[in-house]
């Protein structure tokens, strides 16, 4: 383990915990579909392709909300 997938999971854990943001979220749907492992790796990988974005091609992180991933 490197320490940019370990500080990607941490901050995925971070995530994970909260309540009212879309990436909260998607970790809720992708655990109930896959368990907490898959769902852990995947809101990772996500929040590392979104730093990529922000920080290769500056794009602005947008936060879109529960709601996405409620309907």
């Amino acid at each position: 383990m490197n320490r940019a997938g370990q500080l990607f999971r941490q901050a995925a854990q971070s995530l994970a915990n909260s309540k009212y943001t879309a990436m909260g979220a998607f970790y809720r749907w992708i655990t109930a579909k896959h368990g907490p492992r898959v769902a852990m790796k995947a809101v990772a990988r996500k929040v590392a392709v979104q730093f990529y974005n922000v920080m290769v091609h500056g794009v602005a992180y947008v936060e879109a909300g529960v709601e996405s991933y409620q309907q």
